[in-house]
């Protein structure tokens, strides 16, 4: 039987609000967008995007100065082989970078992602 891992990841987005990602539907399209782009990327079964939250960015100053702008943490779950563990988190990590770099996947897909917050 698998055991499951976890990959606890954030990303900004900006010319957004939170209520684009946490809306009604939203927070789904958003996990789908995800799951998605990582599969492009990888070929493979792609993780469950789950714990979908999102924060406006910065504050005080800062906050002005970057207004339109969302943070947004997510967790991947996916099922790992017992043994495999850090494999399947390191492939894992690997994915979300390639869909995130320069934009990737997630540039075509994610309304305000330029590829550059991605943490």
């Amino acid at each position: 039987m698998p055991t499951f891992i976890r990959v606890q990841a954030s990303l900004r987005l900006d010319g957004i609000t939170v209520q684009d990602v946490m809306g009604s539907n939203s927070s789904f399209v958003f996990a789908t967008v995800v799951e998605d782009a990582i599969f492009t990327v990888s070929g493979k079964n792609s993780p469950t995007v789950t714990n979908v939250v999102a924060t406006a960015a910065g504050s005080g100053r800062r906050q002005l100065l970057q207004a339109g702008s969302v943070d947004v943490a997510f967790d991947l779950d996916a099922p790992a082989p017992v043994g495999q563990e850090r494999a399947v988190f390191d492939d894992l990590v690997n994915q979300l970078t390639t869909a995130a770099a320069g934009g990737g996947a997630f540039e075509s897909s994610l309304p305000g992602f330029d590829g550059t917050s991605f943490a």
